[in-house]
Parts: C-alpha cells; sequence; structure tokens
C-alpha cells in the first residue's frame, strides 16, 4: 500500500463548536492518493486542530467533492 500527502496547507483559523465546547482551531486541508494493488483511493481531507489538543473535526470528500466521512471531539477527559 502506498500513500501520498500532497497540497497540504493551512487554509484559516477559525472557531469551531462541537459537542466538547467551541475551539479556536487552526484549519488545515490535504490532499490524500492511495494505493493498495489494483485500488487507488482519492481524497480530500479537511482537518481543524488545537494547540494542546488535536483533532477537534476532520471531514473527508471523495474525488467528486462529495462528503464521505466526519468525526469531530465530543468530549474531553482530564
Amino acid at each position: 500500500m502506498t500513500t501520498n500527502i500532497v497540497n497540504r496547507k493551512v487554509e484559516a483559523h477559525e472557531n469551531i463548536t462541537t459537542p466538547a465546547g467551541t475551539f479556536k482551531c487552526c484549519k488545515i486541508s490535504e490532499d490524500v492518493k492511495s494505493k493498495m494493488g489494483f485500488v487507488n483511493v482519492q481524497l480530500h481531507n479537511v482537518t481543524w486542530i488545537v494547540k494542546d489538543i488535536g483533532t477537534i473535526r476532520r471531514e473527508s470528500y471523495n474525488k467528486k467533492g462529495k462528503l464521505s466521512s466526519t468525526s469531530e471531539l465530543i468530549k474531553i477527559v482530564r
């Protein structure tokens, strides 16, 4: 399996609200190209990250631009 992550860039600084609260995040986008045997997969990911916490929200889009999956922080336990 081969995975290449290209075109990674900081898009913006945004406030994101999830069930865990509201956070000032760094929005990062990237293109992912994976190949496993004869199967090729292309995705576009958008991730919102907070220093000292990590990923707050992530969205993945297929090669046609349709949202295919999301994940978000729902609780912080200290």
